[in-house]
């Protein structure tokens, strides 16, 4: 025979009374399917109203234009003149001496 174990000893191992942590235990349980209910309840609910706000579609409406082509009657680019225009005006300048002569 194989003695190659650890005996347990039933008179070190006594009962312990862990109320707190049964009750704890408990409350965390009842708190965890309480909470599954209340998700697959709002899930239902969220997947209900969608369904009933189908938007509906709304009817295209087709706009025909005027197929008649416009006739220019101006010409589309017009040609732009240049003239030379001259500046005949008298611009003071600053002599060596700060005093300002016209020209």
């Amino acid at each position: 025979m194989d003695n190659n174990y650890t005996p347990i000893d039933v008179d070190k191992i006594e009962y312990k009374d862990n109320g707190v942590n049964t009750v704890l235990l408990v409350i965390v349980t009842l708190t965890a399917l309480v909470l599954a209910v209340m998700l697959f309840v709002l899930i239902q609910k969220k997947m209900n109203s969608t369904s009933d706000i189908l938007p509906t579609p709304m009817p295209t409406q087709t706009i025909t234009q005027p197929t008649q082509k416009p006739t220019p009657t101006e010409e589309l680019f017009p040609v732009a003149t240049a003239t030379p225009t001259i500046n005949l005006t008298v611009t003071p300048e600053a002599s060596p001496t700060s005093n300002i002569t016209q020209k």
